[in-house]
């Protein structure tokens, strides 16, 4: 049943009539040869008349009103940040805002009342819409999920259709005939997943690289006093029995020796400190390593990154050669000693076989020459 006017507001209402009327003369009952009580009567309804011309424009303000916060309503809520719809429980779209259609890469007059909203939801993903939507009208507890919707009008080669990551904010409402409705908030976070998809792929291959490679590498956090593992790769397996994930968070007095941590720590800092990349010669366990560390720019850390290689084989055939150079040197000076004592006795014997009328018996003319060579 309608409430009942409040008194208040009709004595009000009436108050600003009779107001009216006294300050508007032609608009009061003219007077004449009526009685007191038509001169009530005809007062009572030019009171009434205002009274309903006054509610009347009282009223055409407040539609006024109404239509333009209907207007900024739909203007917000199609110009939202962020996709709106409302889905009854048949699974059609009642209603939805041109940033969800614009999302969708559909015409906004083709959704409301006429597409099914797991029609938009990217084949892989309905499970995980299905349970949303069944745990809200379950519980009626708001419900999230992140899934991909199919942009519809932006297909690509093969005539499959383009699909963008989409966080949806899931609540139970009522229409105004009490039917149940899902108002979906969609939220755009393609650029986010794409970002957290290319930190998952770039995280598998620095995890592959440090698997498979042959090369000892590492990253570390550095401090003036020690060094902390962050990554390294599974060949340090072959250098201290360790694989790269056993390394992460040791410091290098937990993985070397102390003498040799000490020194590695101290060489660490000396790189973060000035910035300079620096190459040194490292033993180990009868093992010889090159070993490279350079900084890494990091706001608020200092962080290096490097590598060992094993030159042990490398040095050793350096050795082995050098002690054959240095042989070598030492029998081809021995050599060459012996053969310049041979020729000076065959020139001694040419110089006796002379003096004795006979012929020299050795060809030595090419060391007379060279000893004739002025230095």
């Amino acid at each position: 049943m309608p409430s009942s006017p409040d008194p208040h507001d009709r004595q009000s209402s009436r108050a600003q009539a009779e107001a009216t009327l006294t300050q508007s003369p032609s608009n009061s009952p003219a007077q004449g040869s009526e009685t007191p009580e038509t001169r009530r009567l005809l007062h009572e309804l030019h009171v009434h008349q205002v009274e309903l011309e006054l509610q009347n424009e009282e009223l055409r303000r407040a539609n006024n009103a109404l239509d333009a916060s209907r207007a900024r309503y739909v203007d917000l809520y199609n110009l939202a940040p962020v996709g709106y719809c409302s889905v009854n429980e048949a699974g059609l779209i009642v209603q939805a805002n041109l940033t969800l259609a614009n999302m969708l890469g559909e015409a906004h007059s083709r959704l409301a009342g006429k597409r099914p909203f797991t029609n938009f939801v990217f084949q892989p993903d309905r499970d995980n819409w299905y349970l949303v939507r069944k745990l809200l009208l379950e519980s009626g507890t708001p419900q999230t999920c992140e899934l991909r919707l199919r942009q519809v009008n932006t297909g690509v080669q093969g005539g499959d259709s383009a699909t963008v990551w989409v966080e949806l904010s899931v609540t139970l409402a009522q229409d105004e005939t009490g039917q149940r409705l899902l108002h979906i908030a969609v939220n755009d976070i393609n650029e986010r997943k794409t970002t957290e998809l290319a930190l998952r792929q770039s995280g598998e291959l620095i995890s592959l690289f440090l698997k498979y490679t042959p090369v000892h590498t590492f990253i570390k956090e550095v401090t003036s006093t020690e060094s902390r593992v962050l990554g390294a790769s599974d060949s340090f397996q072959q250098m201290i029995g360790l694989e790269g994930k056993d390394m992460v968070g040791k410091t290098m007095a937990q993985l070397f020796p102390p003498e040799f941590a000490a020194k590695m720590s101290a060489d660490d800092w000396t790189v973060v400190s000035r910035g300079k990349l620096v190459t040194l010669e490292e033993d180990l366990n009868g093992r010889s390593y090159t070993t490279i560390k350079f900084p890494i720019a990091s706001a608020g850390r200092n962080l290096l990154a490097g590598f060992s290689i094993d030159i042990t084989e490398r040095k050793n055939e350096q050795d082995a050669l050098r002690k054959q150079n240095a042989e070598l040197t030492l029998f081809n000076t021995a050599a060459v000693d012996r053969e310049l004592v041979m020729i000076g006795l065959k020139q001694e014997v040419n110089a006796l076989s002379r003096q004795l009328g006979l012929v020299a018996p050795y060809e030595v003319d090419f060391a007379d020459t060279q000893s004739k060579v002025p230095p």
